[in-house]
């Protein structure tokens, strides 16, 4: 099996059972005004059960254990309705939607149970994540990533150290998730294999309607053997944890190569080696001018370099850059005798060619001034 999938030797495998105070909390903790459950069990009703005596919710959460120690996947769960949401209010444009699923209230909180507060929570504690993750992680900020990319940026300058930065997007992370792929993915951060398997037999069950300003349609569509539905899709609890997993591979094994980026103190007792952040879907890599392969002569080379290895990276992992989305910028200095001015393009001409992993085409990556 490749390093980035096996299972960490610190990590330990999570128990596959939840508690009946741990569903209880769940519904303490759920926000009545989300969208949940097309059979019509909302949340409003698990919290009236609550209020109302202990005995049903029991019940329910004892059918559900029993669910999951057989594998069983209920009727009312496999129900799945799809909302589509406007990217620009007022601008529905078919490209520019971002689809929801909606599903029952017990699954959500097994999602969340399982891979929120258990995976994660045990991966955060071994500190099995690599440190380029920032999307879903507790005490980690998108304004972090950004902050960060601004202290790179100054260190390039302070230390004229010159380096090239580049600004990626993957193209509907969520929906492109593979769902056994990313299943052995987890295994490493210690998720069992029952738990590996109720999810993919849940993803395979799951069947589809659409809801629109119209209603709910009367058609639905689902996972086939020959249409194998894939991806874990926005709104369940176990969508960011496994995309998160993806991000990790992808970093673990872009840190082999030991380029991106090298910062130190002048008496070298500070270091940071890091390829760049991830926060969900945008990543910001970059690279400096002492962390050149021999195979390179220039920042441009080893950017191209490292945009490509993500580009397949991710491609193998059933996923795309979305090319058209992605700029990059390269920061060099003139000396002067009281400031150090950045170079613009045409006092440094360089591009990035990365070649388009489905059509193998390759493409010029928009290239933006230093400032």
């Amino acid at each position: 099996m490749p390093f980035h999938f096996q299972k960490d030797n610190d990590a330990k495998e999570i128990e596959f059972s939840t508690t009946f105070e741990e569903f209880k909390y769940f519904i303490k903790s759920a926000k009545e005004r989300t969208g949940t459950s097309p059979s019509g069990r909302h949340y409003g009703h698990y919290k009236a059960l609550l209020k109302s005596g202990e005995t049903y919710l029991e019940t329910i959460h004892a059918i559900m254990e029993l669910s999951l120690q057989h594998n069983i996947i209920l009727r009312r769960w496999r129900n799945t309705t799809t909302t589509l949401i406007e990217k620009e209010p007022n601008q529905p444009f078919v490209h520019r939607m971002r689809a929801i699923h909606i599903i029952g209230a017990e699954v959500q909180f097994l999602a969340k149970n399982f891979y929120v507060t258990k995976l994660m929570k045990g991966a955060e504690t071994k500190e099995l994540i690599t440190d380029e993750q920032y999307g879903g992680r507790a005490r980690r900020q998108a304004q972090s990533a950004v902050i960060n990319k601004v202290l790179y940026y100054n260190l390039s300058h302070q230390m004229l150290m010159p380096a090239a930065f580049m600004d990626d997007d993957a193209r509907a992370c969520y929906d492109r998730i593979i769902t056994p792929l990313s299943s052995l993915e987890c295994r490493k951060w210690g998720a069992p294999y029952a738990l590996t398997k109720f999810t993919n037999t849940f993803i395979e069950n799951q069947t589809y309607s659409i809801k629109t300003g119209h209603g709910i349609s009367q058609g639905t569509y689902k996972y086939t053997t020959s249409d194998p539905i894939q991806g874990s899709g926005q709104g369940i609890g176990w969508a960011g944890p496994r995309w998160l997993c993806s991000g990790d591979t992808c970093s673990r094994i872009m840190a082999k190569t030991y380029t991106g980026m090298y910062f130190h103190d002048p008496t070298y007792s500070l270091k940071v080696r890091k390829q760049g952040d991830y926060f969900v879907d945008d990543t910001a890599t970059g690279v400096t001018l002492n962390t050149l392969r021999n195979d390179q002569k220039t920042i441009f080379d080893q950017l191209n370099f490292i945009e490509q290895l993500h580009s397949d990276i991710l491609f193998s992992l059933d996923h795309k850059l979305a090319l058209d989305k992605c700029s990059f910028y390269a920061a060099d200095y003139t000396r002067g005798k009281l400031k150090h001015e950045h170079k613009l393009i045409h006092e440094l001409p360089g591009s990035i060619l990365v070649r388009e992993t489905h059509t193998s085409t390759l493409i010029s990556v928009k290239r933006l001034q230093p400032f």
